[in-house]
């Protein structure tokens, strides 16, 4: 465990963790026929109802819900990707935009019955630009979740780029602030304000410093709370520019700022630029940089909360209700969005990920993954170390047994390089293991991962991104 633990260490830190386990590749084809449906609750059914395969976990429970919507797939960067990004995404077509939110709205009026009597906790609307959307499109949508779901306490996200929020006439901030929920936030990607940067992005439309502190502003003057995500670890920045970022961002009046160290994969124009990748911090000296942001941030007021959240005060819930799967399930809804239902009693969960699709509710889950009880001891340690610890307690009230013990080789390898600390109420991430969180999880999962590969369709977010995963069902 220890030399496995020590491979992982080397290679790039991509917190690849926060999309739960398991990853892409694992998950697998949920039909062999595409006109079988595969359910929420792991059920097959073919187009005439009847049910081919059984559920693994019921719907019909009162456990809470966070409901993540991705209301289109598009996005407007002069450059692939803005260069390193792997997100699905498409290209800007304002027709094709109205009739995918459109279809989109028309799921959240169709959601079964069992998901709507269930309280949600949170809804964030993000993917790719989810502020390209008409305000009237926005406002259609938010209608219809404020009538389908119980959203009286919850918290309302709307993610963005800064340029498209601010409006004297009402435009996303004036939709979210007239929208269902309790607390509403807008989330920004940023990523720098480094001027340079963001032309060799091609980000420079999307909203420099006087544009974000604008924007910031009038969310406050809302009574909403504003979130930006920087990137760490451009290729040959200096860390002194980086840390500049971070001071400007505070200095904004930020409630949230998200911190992503940049490691470029997959077919994107910087992956495939040797001369961007050798620029790329090594590992040593990503830790030491993380270590100074850390530092950093934590002097300017913000509390690390989350592996890559840092906040003024801890108020924000989405993120967090994420990382419980053991009180919270998750809904998906729109192209390419992702659901997962546990049944803690039974140590059973079911994960599937939409594809491009939205012609009718839920026809294209073209990936699933069932969990067996030690998947689901999986799924618990990797959502509940994005929180940066994991209570004993809660994990063995679902596991019947204490992760100490049923992981005791993986612990004793992860206390002995420093990366975790253990008392008796939880497993915490020290600094240093936040930044080594992947291989930290990643050597919990290795054995398990390895059984389950050869099932998995292999496919990965570039395939997700190219529509592969619907032409393969679909061929």
């Amino acid at each position: 465990m220890r030399e496995e633990l020590s491979r992982r260490m080397r290679r790039p830190q991509r917190h690849r963790l926060l999309h739960g386990y398991p990853m892409t590749p694992l998950l697998r084809r949920s039909s062999p026929d595409p006109l079988h449906l595969r359910r929420l609750d792991g059920g097959l059914t073919a187009r005439s109802g009847e049910e081919l395969e059984p559920p693994l976990v019921s719907l019909e429970t009162d456990r809470p819900l966070i409901v993540g919507v991705m209301p289109h797939t598009q996005c407007q960067p002069k450059v692939e990707g803005c260069g390193f990004c792997t997100f699905p995404h498409d290209d800007f077509d304002k027709r094709g935009l109205r009739h995918t939110v459109g279809r989109v709205t028309d799921e959240v009026r169709r959601t079964p019955a069992e998901l709507r009597r269930r309280r949600v906790v949170g809804v964030y609307l993000g993917g790719a630009t989810a502020n390209l959307m008409p305000t009237a499109s926005l406002r259609g949508l938010l209608d219809a979740l404020g009538a389908t779901f119980d959203l009286h306490g919850a918290e309302l996200t709307l993610e963005g780029v800064p340029s498209l929020f601010p409006s004297f006439l009402p435009g996303a901030l004036h939709a979210l602030r007239d929208g269902p929920g309790a607390r509403q936030r807008v989330s920004m990607g940023v990523q720098t304000f480094d001027p340079a940067w963001l032309q060799r992005m091609g980000r420079e439309h999307f909203g420099d410093r006087r544009v974000v502190e604008k924007v910031v502003s009038r969310a406050h003057g809302f009574g909403m709370t504003a979130s930006a995500d920087l990137l760490l670890g451009l290729p040959g920045r200096p860390l002194d520019e980086e840390l500049a970022d971070l001071r400007l961002a505070a200095g904004l009046g930020l409630d949230q700022i998200c911190v992503y160290p940049l490691v470029l994969a997959g077919d994107t124009p910087w992956a495939r630029d040797p001369a961007m990748v050798g620029a790329l911090p090594g590992v040593e000296e990503g830790l030491a940089r993380w270590l100074e942001v850390r530092e950093l941030l934590g002097s300017l007021g913000f509390a690390q909360t989350t592996l890559t959240n840092f906040e003024r005060e801890p108020a924000f819930v989405y993120e967090r209700a994420s990382f419980a799967p053991d009180l919270h399930d998750g809904l998906g809804i729109g192209p390419l969005s992702i659901s997962t239902f546990l049944d803690p009693a039974a140590r059973t969960a079911v994960k599937t990920v939409r594809g491009r699709s939205t012609r009718e509710w839920m026809d294209v889950d073209r990936l699933w993954f069932p969990y067996e009880p030690r998947d689901v001891s999986l799924l618990l340690i990797t959502r509940m170390l994005c929180a940066l610890e994991i209570e004993r307690a809660r994990y063995a009230a679902v596991m019947g047994r204490d992760l100490a013990d049923e992981h005791a080789d993986a612990v004793a390898a992860l206390l002995a390089e420093g990366l975790v600390t253990l008392d008796e109420r939880a497993l915490r991430l020290t600094p240093t293991g936040t930044y080594y969180a992947d291989a930290v999880v990643g050597t919990f999962a290795a054995a398990r991962a390895a059984e389950v590969r050869d099932l998995g369709a292999g496919k990965h977010t570039t395939d997700l991104a190219r529509g592969r995963v619907v032409s393969d069902f679909m061929g």
